[in-house]
């Protein structure tokens, strides 16, 4: 009788492979039996050929390769200009437009009073767009303290136009930009700027550009270049990680594109901004959910359109600054405040982000905020009334 007369899987396979591939040999005590398996009567098992394993292993390793030339495929296609954006869209979401010489559209909100001589041109952090900037708690501010909010969107984001693959955008270019939107909103005169992450490298443009023009200068927090960032043990290993591979081409546009279509502001977060993450948690256990659902929505929002700003922004925040940082000390002269805040629990851009900055403007000022709220520490209600005081806004009419 047959020592096995249910085969395995292993052996039917081995069945299905042609014989002449085969090398037959001898075995003391061996049978061939009627489904051409070799047994082993003394014990009853079936011994597989080892020329049979290196054909598995051979389609095993194809089989991989082909996966891989798929996912390349598939990261080749995700490197792609965006559409152009529709103004329709913009003016759908109660905010308005301004179109520049080579034809994009940089989307921009405003709030609190248009006729105030006390403008503050805010820019949002990366992920985000103009709108957050405007949240319900800054307009609430601007409008009790006599203040007009002007916020645009940087490329990529929202409804904010990216640059062309072939044409990567620079921070020297941003100036004009806003200065575009200001020039709209008839802005002729000083304003105060905010910079928030990502956006104090793009206000510090804007200051560096027209340095005569600046009442005071906010910086929240701000990112460092790469070279700086590769000294700090203190940055969250995810964070790190998102960013290294966001500057990779292909591998960062297919990343981009899996933010932008599969996953929710709540999951990238969660995964890959842990101190900003427990700072949702700890707004939500005092009654700020208002904050956090903002936050989530308007990190869905910066998607709706494109993904490419995520991929197409992180050379622009890690490259060396591509303008004299020191330049900016000239407003700091005039006795006008620049000031830098920072908390010891930021893992997004640690305090050695803000030291950089901080020693790059001569006479510029540190302003520390208590752990609790980590990247985000601007976002409870008595840290931004704060920060603004400390630059001469939020005193009243």
């Amino acid at each position: 009788p047959n020592p096995n007369p249910n085969p395995s899987p292993l052996s039917l396979i081995y069945i299905m492979i042609p014989s002449s591939t085969l090398r037959r040999r001898k075995v003391k005590k061996l049978k061939e039996s009627k489904d051409g398996l070799e047994y082993d009567l003394d014990k009853g098992q079936e011994r597989v050929q080892p020329e049979f394993i290196c054909c598995f292993c051979g389609c095993l390793i194809i089989i991989v390769a082909m996966q891989m030339l798929a996912w390349c495929a598939f990261a080749y296609s995700t490197r792609v200009d965006a559409f152009p954006v529709d103004t329709a869209d913009i003016e759908a979401d109660g905010l308005r437009w301004v179109r520049m010489p080579d034809g994009r559209v940089i989307e921009y909100g405003v709030c609190g009073h248009p006729n105030s001589k006390k403008v503050l041109y805010g820019q949002h952090g990366y992920g985000l767009t103009a709108s957050f900037t405007l949240s319900k708690m800054n307009c609430k501010w601007a409008d009790q303290n006599g203040v007009y909010i002007i916020a645009p969107t940087m490329p990529g984001f929202g409804y904010s136009d990216s640059y062309p693959i072939s044409r990567p955008r620079s921070l020297t270019d941003w100036s004009l930009d806003v200065k575009a939107v200001l020039d709209k909103e008839d802005i002729t005169g000083n304003f105060y700027v905010y910079g928030v992450s990502a956006g104090c490298v793009h206000a510090a443009a804007v200051a560096a550009a027209f340095p005569e023009r600046i009442n005071g200068i906010l910086f929240s927090v701000p990112t460092a270049p790469i070279h700086i960032e590769a000294m700090s043990d203190k940055i969250d290993t995810k964070t790190r990680l998102l960013k290294i591979l966001l500057r990779v081409n292909y591998i960062g546009d297919l990343i981009a594109y899996f933010i932008g279509t599969f996953l929710t502001a709540k999951d990238l977060i969660y995964f890959s901004a842990p101190d900003i993450r427990n700072a949702i948690s700890r707004f939500q256990k005092e009654g700020y959910e208002d904050t956090a659902e903002e936050l989530f929505e308007n990190m869905d929002r910066a998607v709706r359109h494109t993904y490419r700003g995520w991929k197409d922004n992180m050379h622009v925040i890690s490259d060396p600054i591509p303008f004299d940082m020191k330049s900016i000390s000239s407003i700091a002269e005039r006795n006008r405040k620049v000031i830098i805040t920072t908390s010891s629990d930021d893992t997004t851009n640690p305090p050695i982000f803000h030291q950089w900055f901080h020693v790059q403007i001569p006479g510029s000022r540190m302003l520390t905020f208590e752990p609790g709220y980590g990247h985000v520490h601007l976002l409870e209600p008595e840290n931004w009334r704060r920060a603004m005081k400390e630059i001469g806004l939020g005193l009243g009419f």
